[in-house]
Order: C-alpha cells, then sequence, then structure tokens
C-alpha cells in the first residue's frame, strides 16, 4: 500500500509541473529584434515569466527580457543582432503563483541573410530594458547591440538559480535564495546537503 501511495505521490509531482512551450523558429536575419513567444500551461497561474538568452558561444546567460503575459501566453522582444552574431540560445522560465520556477528546453536559432523580414522579427528600435541576476551586471550583451539599459535584479525576484541558469556564486553574494527549489540544467529540484529534500523524505517514508 505504501509502495503504491508513494509511486502515486511521485507522479503527482510530475504532473503538477508547468508545461512551456516556445514558439521555435530556426533562423533570424541580423539587425532586427527577435520576438519571443511562449504557450505556458500551469493550473497555479503564472506569477512572471523570462526569456533568458546568450550568443551560443558564451558559456552563461548574464541577461534576460522580461515577458508580457496575457492568459497562458508570453512574449518577450530581445535586442538587436549584431552583425557578427551566428547563432543564439534563449530559455523561457516562469514562476508560478506558488513561487515555483520553470523552464523550459533551450531554443537555438542561425543567422541567415533574408531579403523580407520574418514575422516573428521586428522594425521597433525604441529604448528597451534588459534584466541581469549578476551582482555586477553587464554593461552590454554579447552578439546583441541596441539602445538599451540593463537594469540589475531585485534580491526577492531573482530565479535564475532556482531553474538552473547558473550557479548561485555567480550573483551577488547577498541574495538569499532557497536552494530547496533550486534545479540543476537538467530541470531536475537539487536540493542542498544539508536540507532534506522532497525526495528523501519520500523514500524514507516508503521503505
Amino acid at each position: 500500500m505504501k509502495a503504491f501511495i508513494l509511486a502515486y505521490m511521485i507522479l503527482a509531482t510530475f504532473l503538477s509541473a508547468g508545461e512551456i512551450k516556445p514558439e521555435e523558429h530556426e533562423f533570424f536575419t541580423r539587425g532586427y529584434r527577435i520576438v519571443v513567444h511562449a504557450k505556458i500551461e500551469d493550473t497555479a497561474g503564472i506569477y512572471e515569466a523570462r526569456v533568458y538568452f546568450k550568443r551560443d558561444t558564451v558559456k552563461d546567460y548574464q541577461t534576460y527580457a522580461q515577458m508580457q503575459c496575457s492568459h497562458n501566453g508570453c512574449y518577450a522582444e530581445l535586442p538587436l543582432t549584431s552583425p557578427s552574431l551566428k547563432k543564439l540560445n534563449y530559455v523561457v522560465v516562469y514562476q508560478n503563483n506558488t513561487g515555483r520556477a520553470y523552464k523550459s528546453k533551450t531554443v537555438t536559432m542561425e543567422k541567415r541573410d533574408m531579403l523580407e523580414l520574418p514575422s516573428w522579427q521586428t522594425l521597433n528600435t525604441k529604448e528597451t530594458r534588459m534584466y541581469s541576476e549578476y551582482a555586477k551586471p553587464p554593461r552590454s550583451v554579447n552578439g546583441f547591440t541596441d539602445n538599451m539599459k540593463i537594469v540589475k535584479t531585485e534580491q526577492d525576484e531573482v530565479l535564475g538559480v532556482k531553474a538552473g541558469m547558473y550557479p548561485l556564486d555567480l550573483i551577488d553574494p547577498n541574495v538569499t535564495i532557497d536552494c530547496s527549489q533550486c534545479k540543476n540544467n537538467d530541470g531536475v529540484i537539487n536540493v542542498k546537503k544539508e536540507k532534506e529534500g522532497i525526495w528523501d523524505w519520500l523514500f524514507a517514508w516508503g521503505r
């Protein structure tokens, strides 16, 4: 009986996770902003959503764009791509109304010379605002050039570590994060050894 209940609770844990479906496109044309769309399904509701982006050869995600959401549809504009950018990666991260953070798979786009502007890019050149969770936000974004301002994320709004975007020691050391919910790069909950995680508790209870 315990084994059955244990299996049910583990299945329920997976089913409760949100589902993120970025609108994927294989290419972009240089010199224009890319509009990222994503569909997010979560019964708990969407509290906030972001797009973390970078040049494909850069190791860590240093900046993100804030997404605008209506119901389960979200979108955001990335900065203008520079002439030297050949390939970029982005990941959609969101937090639901219970405080849980989830991330999508990595989407990769390659530069392609086009005679017409793709429907997922825009001619918009108004000043834009990007964000960074780093202790010292970068002054610019490698591979992107735009009329933008990079703003440091507030302490209580850090989501990148929870979603496994980068390790805790890369951001502000003064930021306190409940790493009982932090995830690694595979999206798996990564519980600190000094804390008892849900899997430890479940398997201990099921013995």
